[in-house]
């Protein structure tokens, strides 16, 4: 071969090389892009996935960030069924419990307002794998359904008193018949 064509088969071998990887760019893009979901319909509306997002946080770090939460002693491990039944408006069936996957005793606080200041039980200390499966409120609810904000505060001892370690609001629905 001449010099001519060497330089002929390298300079196309180049364009080859640069064709196979800019296909083999537009592969992983196409690989790696997330598929399209489908719209959600809510009550005849019509709500759609954001297109122009990036991912917020490798799994890596996503998984770091779960490991620390579960190994904290922060978390509160919620146990309880939403609804509560009455047939007279303060003798409710239902089930709230400090489940036992908690570390700290909690007591459980029962308010009519999101305010809290509306106060329809309040107990004393549940332990760690303890639940109520009957509560009677302060004062009667009227027949229907009722939207109550059940507060789940957990103590832990510090220098022999108790003090507030976490809590957590939940709504449920007390149903009085």
């Amino acid at each position: 071969m001449s010099k001519g064509q060497n330089k002929l088969v390298i300079a196309l071998v180049v364009v080859l090389l640069a064709v196979i990887a800019g296909g083999a760019v537009v592969i992983v893009r196409l690989l790696n892009r997330a598929p399209e979901a489908a719209p959600v319909q809510t009550a005849g509306m019509q709500i759609g996935y954001e297109a122009d997002v990036g991912v917020a946080m490798t799994q890596e770090d996503l998984d770091e960030q779960m490991n620390e939460i579960l190994n904290s002693d922060t978390m509160i491990s919620l146990e309880y069924t939403n609804d509560a039944q009455s047939s007279n408006g303060k003798d409710f069936d239902c089930y709230i419990a400090n489940s036992a996957n908690n570390r700290y005793d909690m007591y459980i606080g029962l308010y009519a307002d999101l305010a809290l200041t509306d106060e329809l039980f309040l107990s004393q200390l549940l332990r760690p794998g303890t639940a109520f499966n009957h509560v009677t409120l302060n004062r009667a609810l009227e027949p229907g359904n009722h939207t109550v904000y059940c507060v789940m505060t957990q103590v832990k001892e510090e220098n022999g008193e108790f003090v507030i370690h976490n809590s957590m609001t939940v709504t449920m629905n007390f149903l009085v018949s």
